[in-house]
């Protein structure tokens, strides 16, 4: 989907995805924002074909796209659009075939998200017009009978997810695999039920996958029965393993979230430079790990440089013979001798480290 949008942001709809991308994220880093899944060819040939009858929830919520509201309206008699929508454009997710047939793909459901995004702040029968005009005007019979139908079919399964329990957990040793498992499978069991198989897999197939990598990576970061070198190993094969678009998600930085963490309980071990090395190799390979261990050296040489200049600084500020002005000033004019411009706000930040340590101890 490119970058995230302002419009992704409506969570019974993306409660799943939200998970996981919380899960994957823990070091504060954003998850790698999702490409579209290719379109999935699926042509269509007949409306009950397309979308076998779904359940109707009982409950208040969206309305259903129905018959009634394929009118003349156009998209540019509708008010204008909400603030949140406002300098986009809708995602260009409709594909119909040379017979016309609606072609199934996950852009589909990115044009539904666009609108639904904004529940909240339009209400729902306005939303519901945005949609189904902007279908009348994008395309023909049989194609837009099969999108209101699909627009039907994909309101009822948003409104299923309100029964759905949410999973919490906010670090990989908090999260019960299994139990994410199981999650995920009521999802499927929804998304089959009101969507049927075919709109099932072309809106979700992809979110899918990355679930089930995100799990398995779970499991192996919780399995006691691995050493951390072990870990490293079936990472990698389970990103190998991974379909295309798993694999167009997994960048430098969640290697690196997995080799930070793999490394951190090396190091609690007791583990020494070779340990940590091999692992670095196995998970980043050769060159990478000789820009780790030079990034290592340099960190290592800032810290002895700032334990120092900590020594030095309390010196200076113990100078009883000077009065609190001209120790701050002396400290300044040690500062600026020792480090450049562009350390200085790190510098500044360990002083106040230091200075809270003192006061607390």
């Amino acid at each position: 989907m490119g970058p995230i949008k302002r419009w992704q942001r409506w969570l019974p709809l993306i409660l799943a995805p939200l998970i996981i991308a919380l899960i994957i994220s823990l070091d504060g880093s954003e998850k790698t924002s999702q490409k579209p899944m290719k379109a999935q060819q699926l042509d269509i040939t007949a409306h009950s074909q397309l979308l076998p009858p779904a359940p109707r929830p009982g409950h208040a919520g969206l309305p259903r796209a129905n018959q009634q509201h394929r009118e003349s309206e156009t998209v540019q008699q509708l008010p204008a659009l909400p603030k949140s929508l406002q300098g986009t454009s809708v995602p260009d997710g409709l594909a119909v075939d040379r017979n016309g047939q609606l072609i199934l793909n996950r852009g589909l459901r990115d044009v539904f998200d666009y609108y639904l995004s904004t529940l909240g702040e339009e209400n729902p029968e306005l939303i519901q017009r945005r949609i189904l005009a902007m279908l009348n005007q994008a395309l023909p019979e049989p194609a837009l009978s099969q999108s209101i139908a699909a627009l039907d079919r994909y309101i009822s399964y948003l409104k299923s997810l309100e029964t759905l329990q949410q999973y919490g957990g906010v670090t990989p040793d908090q999260i019960d695999p299994e139990r994410l498992q199981e999650q995920q499978q009521e999802l499927k069991a929804l998304r089959e039920q009101y969507l049927g198989d075919t709109l099932a897999q072309a809106f979700f197939q992809d979110d899918e996958s990355w679930a089930d990598y995100t799990i398995a990576r779970i499991r192996i970061l919780q399995n006691t029965t691995l050493n951390q070198i072990d870990k490293a190993r079936e990472l990698d094969v389970l990103r190998t393993g991974q379909p295309e678009f798993v694999q167009s998600q997994l960048n430098a930085v969640s290697v690196y979230q997995d080799l930070k963490q793999l490394t951190s309980e090396l190091e609690e071990q007791g583990a020494n430079q070779a340990e940590v090395r091999l692992l670095r190799e196995q998970m980043v390979g050769v060159e990478a790990a000789d820009r780790l261990e030079a990034l290592d050296q340099k960190r290592a040489q800032f810290q002895q440089r700032i334990n120092n200049w900590l020594t030095q600084r309390e010196s200076l500020l113990n100078q009883s013979q000077l009065d609190h002005d001209a120790r701050q000033r002396a400290v300044k004019e040690a500062r600026a001798s020792q480090f450049e411009a562009q350390e200085m706000n790190r510098v500044i930040a360990f002083e106040h480290r230091h200075d809270q340590h003192n006061r607390t101890n």
